[in-house]
């Protein structure tokens, strides 16, 4: 595997990067055989890539906390500015998770719907296409009857 996260190219974009967490709480970047900081996984996941963090010991998934760490401290370093709508985004996450649940919920109707919605435009236009086809053939066959006498013209010489 390759150590460089921001080289372009460099490794697929979901690829699984393991660190391990120790119990003094530093992290071992497995793939880069080295430790590791928080401002490292920071850049690692804004790269794109899939980052599983576990308890070197038990094997236990740590990711969520420790992306949560990286988060505060990069509030802590920050701009206060700059990082006021994650602050807000935050937030909202604690106080109501449910209303995150119902908002995915509700984006998974509309998808839903919207799936729903395509499957009967295109019922629509195949049903439209065959009242043309019948419209067409209709006007095909009334051609020669009303041309009776140039057809005739034309099968008798």
């Amino acid at each position: 595997m390759t150590s460089a996260a921001g080289s372009e190219g460099a490794r697929p974009v979901k690829e699984q990067w393991l660190i391990k967490r120790y119990a003094n709480r530093k992290l071992y970047d497995t793939v880069e055989r080295r430790f590791t900081s928080l401002s490292r996984i920071r850049a690692l996941v804004r790269d794109g890539v899939d980052v599983l963090v576990q308890d070197h010991d038990t094997g236990e998934d740590l990711t969520a906390e420790t992306l949560s760490q990286a988060l505060g401290r990069r509030r802590r370093d920050a701009d206060p500015d700059e990082d006021a709508p994650a602050l807000g985004l935050l937030a909202d996450l604690i106080r109501a998770p449910g209303k995150l649940a119902r908002a995915v919920a509700e984006h998974d109707r509309g998808v839903d719907e919207i799936r729903d919605l395509r499957r009967e435009v295109q019922a629509l236009a195949e049903t439209l296409d065959k009242l043309l086809e019948g419209k067409s053939a209709d006007a095909d066959a009334d051609s020669p009857a009303s041309g009776d006498a140039n057809g005739a013209q034309a099968s008798g010489r």
